[in-house]
C-alpha cells in the first residue's frame, strides 16, 4: 500500500548522513521509492518543507494518473 500512497520520510536524528542512502536502499528493497530527507520537526520552516514534498509527490500522482 505504501509504494501506491504519497509519502515523505523524515529523519529526526541523524548521526552520519550517510544513514539517509541506506534508509533510501531499504525503503527500495520494499518498493518504495519517496523522499527521505533528514529534519527537525520543532522547526516551522522544516514541517512546511516536509508538507511541500508531500504536496509534490501528491501532484505527481495526480498529474500521472
Amino acid at each position: 500500500l505504501i509504494a501506491q500512497a504519497a509519502c515523505v520520510v523524515a529523519v529526526g536524528r541523524l548521526d552520519d548522513s550517510s544513514a539517509l542512502d541506506q534508509y533510501a536502499r531499504r525503503a527500495a528493497e520494499h518498493g518504495v521509492i519517496c523522499p527521505i530527507v533528514p529534519a527537525d520537526v520543532r522547526e516551522r520552516d522544516q514541517v512546511l518543507m516536509l508538507v511541500d514534498l508531500l504536496l509534490l509527490q501528491l501532484e505527481s500522482k495526480v498529474v500521472n494518473a
